[in-house]
Formats: C-alpha cells, sequence, structure tokens
C-alpha cells in the first residue's frame, strides 16, 4: 500500500512538469485552459494574459469595504472574459449545422470536432442544432460564446462544447412548437414540402397522444415493417429514445397516435417457455429457472425482450445451462436466441 501512495505522490509532483512541456505555467494552469476549451498553450497565452488583465481592472476598481448590509450590495457577474463582455441566460440554435466557431469572427476558423474526425479520417467541424441547451457566456462583435449545457433533454458528454457562434444564429425564445417539444429543424430536412407538413402534424399529435414521448428531435420518411410512410424519434424519460411509425392518415385522423404497447408479460412468458423446449433437443429434460432465471424488459417501440435460463440434458446425458433471449413484439410475434451459459 505504501509502493502506491508514494508511486502516486510522485506522479502527482511530475504534473507541474508536464503540463510545462506542453507550454503551460503549470498543472493549474493547463487545468484552466482546457475548463475554457483551449487545448493548445499557443491559443491559451493570451487569452491568460486578457484574463489576468481584466481581473486587474477590475480590482483596482473595486471600491473600499463598506459596512453595508450583504444583500443591499449590487450583484456583479462572476465570469470574466477574454473577448467581449459577459452576458448570461439560456438560449438554443435556430435551426440546424450552425458552425462552432474557435473566436468571435470567421477568420478565427472552425472548431473541429476530434471524435467525429478521427472516426472518418477528415476533418469535421463541430456544428450545433436545436437539440442542444446552450448557455450565454459573453457577446463580441455581433458573435455570442456559448456552452452546451444539455442535448436532447440529457447532459451532455464531457467536456462540454464551447465556442462561438453568430448572434443570430440562437434564440434566447422558444418557438410554439418547441413549447409543445417538437425541436426538429423541418427547414433543413431533405423532404418535399408535403412531406414535412405531414411528419410535423404527426409529430404534434405523438407529442400530444403519447405521454412517453417528452420530445422529438428528429425523424424521416422511411418505412417500417409494416408499411408506414414516416417515423419520428422520441425521447422518453432517462433518456430512452424509440420511434414512431405512421402514415398520412394516421396524422389526421381523431384515434391517437402513439407508439405500440408492449406483449403482455405473462403470455410473452409462456410463449419463451415454449419456445425454449420446442428448440431443446431433448424437450423432456428442459428445467425452466422461473425464479431466479427471468428477467423482462420493454422498449419504446413496444418489443419486449424475455431472458430465461434453463437447464437440459446434452445427447451424452449431460446437464448444462443455457441462456435464452426472446424477443416479443407487439403483435405477438417471437424469435429466441440461446446460448450456452457459462
Amino acid at each position: 500500500m505504501l509502493g502506491i501512495v508514494v508511486s502516486f505522490g510522485i506522479f502527482l509532483a511530475f504534473e507541474d512538469d508536464f503540463a510545462r512541456e506542453d507550454g503551460f505555467l503549470d498543472k493549474n494552469d493547463k487545468r484552466a485552459a482546457r475548463a475554457q476549451g483551449y487545448v493548445s498553450a499557443k491559443d491559451w497565452k493570451p487569452v491568460r494574459e486578457k484574463l489576468a488583465e481584466n481581473a486587474a481592472k477590475a480590482k483596482a476598481q473595486t471600491p473600499a469595504a463598506t459596512v453595508a448590509p450583504v444583500n443591499s450590495l449590487p450583484k456583479k457577474s462572476s465570469r470574466l472574459c477574454a473577448i467581449g463582455e459577459p452576458i448570461s441566460g439560456k438560449a438554443i440554435a435556430g435551426k440546424r449545422s450552425v458552425p462552432v466557431l474557435n473566436g468571435p469572427s470567421e477568420s478565427s476558423g472552425s472548431m473541429i470536432n476530434q471524435t467525429a474526425s478521427a472516426a472518418f479520417n477528415r476533418q469535421i467541424p463541430e456544428t450545433l442544432s436545436p437539440s442542444a441547451d446552450l448557455e450565454l457566456l459573453c457577446e463580441s462583435n455581433g458573435y455570442v460564446q456559448v456552452i452546451v449545457t444539455g442535448f436532447m433533454g440529457q447532459p451532455p458528454t464531457p467536456p462540454a462544447l464551447q465556442g462561438w457562434v453568430k448572434k443570430e444564429s440562437v434564440s434566447t425564445e422558444l418557438t410554439e412548437d418547441q413549447k409543445r417539444g417538437l425541436f426538429w429543424d423541418f427547414a433543413s430536412a431533405d423532404l418535399t414540402p408535403e412531406d414535412r407538413s405531414f411528419l410535423r402534424v404527426g409529430a404534434l399529435k405523438i407529442l400530444n397522444d403519447d405521454k412517453r414521448c417528452l420530445r422529438i428531435d428528429g425523424g424521416s420518411k422511411g418505412s417500417s415493417s409494416g408499411g408506414k410512410q414516416y417515423y419520428v424519434t422520441c425521447g422518453g424519460s432517462g433518456g430512452e429514445l424509440f420511434n414512431v411509425f405512421f402514415d398520412k392518415a394516421d396524422a389526421i385522423v381523431q384515434t391517437p397516435l402513439k407508439h405500440p404497447e408492449p406483449f403482455d408479460e405473462t403470455s410473452s412468458r409462456r410463449l419463451c417457455e415454449a419456445a425454449i423446449k420446442e428448440s431443446a433437443s431433448h424437450p423432456s429434460t428442459v428445467n425452466i429457472h422461473s425464479f431466479m432465471g427471468y428477467a423482462t424488459k420493454t422498449f419504446g417501440n413496444g418489443n419486449r425482450f424475455v431472458w430465461q435460463t434453463f437447464s437440459a440434458k446434452n445427447s451424452y446425458g449431460l446437464e448444462l445451462t443455457y441462456q435464452a433471449l426472446c424477443t416479443v413484439t407487439p403483435d405477438g410475434k417471437s424469435e429466441i436466441t440461446i446460448s450456452e451459459k457459462k
């Protein structure tokens, strides 16, 4: 245990050296740069100096302390902007594919999505869509600095994206559709005006009829196994995502439009047990582990998964344990996959 503690202490001692090798003042300077969205020490240096300059000015302008009650003191922004003036508030991108820049001008260049660029082996710029929840940070020359605080109603994957966009590209007010949960930017979709119209009507109907569908951030024209012409992707509680398919008639009739209800659990379990016995080489030796070996889960598309362990004898008379996964669709059709449980 002592060796582990000593090794960890040595690592911490060298953190400053590692940071200096990268061009930063020390490990704290490097962490401050990353917190502001800067990876390069060269890009961070002028920002750090500007922040220090602003802090010195603010300190010089601060009046001497008085005995005034705390509640009577004016509130000041705790944020210092390396460029521009501090602003605050929530915002949302006005359309899809809003480019994110490194600074408040086109000449500052686009921020690069490092993960996507590595995956596709080419530079892919960062962009924003109405699905991203934004917080305003600073403003300069017709541009605003924003940080992503959520995506499709869920917390963003760290580190949170932070950059500059044109002020005209974001809005601090939700549209009527967005207030109802429809965040999909139909105008940017590669669809005919007629398809856009039916998708919007269907999407708003689903948000009204299906209480599990809390917001819609996308969709398309496509066919499901049932031949439905359109679908939208609903976001539910806990980050659940599921598609709801519909056609033109579904979008305008009075019948509620929502995801299909899963097949009954008891019936699904019986279907799975029957499929296990039909699949076994020696059905008479099948022993269903009814209590400890059973689990089920339903999904937004109406499918139900049933996990069931069981034991059965093989042709040599040896009893083995298996895991069955049964998929039961809303209309009661089932498929089974069996694997030996180690």
